[in-house]
């Protein structure tokens, strides 16, 4: 076939590009998801660590209330306790709030299954293009051809024009070229039907 040489290069440079833009995003999904987790987790420590602060300073006000004989907080000292606790409300108020956006960022963005997707998108990808190249599986020269049937077997009346023998036709070929093209219009069309397809 004219041009057959070219037109295998020029596919295979569009599957290998394909290859690294979809590791690429991958690559930035992943990230996107621990910067995610990271956030969350930071934002779970203070909340947790504010409500222990203001149990601590509450304790301690309780205790010595307004006498003079109290001593300074070790956490707050030359600080008013009452101011100190009223932030510290405030602080237990914004930052469970902060948590709760971050894991609707999470939800909504999903960059883990994001993530995944694209990795598993560029591994097909790349597997049909090995295959594709060394002409294995769908690619072979056996699946292109198809199988030849068996001889039909004489009808035992001297029948000449049906005589033993005649083998049938073999299936029409299948072009590597056509089943590489729709292998990757499947693959991309898994990665329409994905959450891939809002970005």
């Amino acid at each position: 076939e004219v041009g057959e040489k070219t037109a295998f290069r020029r596919r295979l440079l569009l599957a290998w590009q394909a290859v690294h833009q979809l590791r690429f995003n991958a690559d930035n999904q992943f990230q996107l998801n621990n910067l995610f987790k990271i956030i969350i987790i930071v934002i779970n420590f203070l909340s947790v660590l504010a409500g222990t602060l203001t149990f601590k300073v509450d304790g301690y006000i309780q205790r010595w209330g307004d006498s003079d004989k109290a001593p300074e907080h070790p956490l707050f000292p030359d600080t008013d306790l009452n101011v100190a606790r009223q932030v510290l409300v405030y602080i237990n108020v914004l930052v469970p709030l902060l948590a709760s956006l971050g894991l609707a960022l999470d939800s909504n963005f999903s960059p883990a299954t994001k993530s995944e997707t694209l990795t598993n998108a560029h591994l097909y990808v790349e597997s049909e293009i090995f295959k594709y190249r060394t002409r294995t599986g769908d690619y072979s020269a056996m699946m292109a051809s198809g199988p030849v049937m068996s001889a039909k077997k004489s009808d035992g009346e001297g029948d000449d024009k049906k005589g033993a023998g005649e083998a049938a036709r073999p299936k029409s070929a299948t072009n590597p070229r056509q089943v590489f093209a729709s292998h990757m219009e499947d693959i991309w069309t898994d990665l329409g039907a994905s959450e891939v397809r809002q970005e």
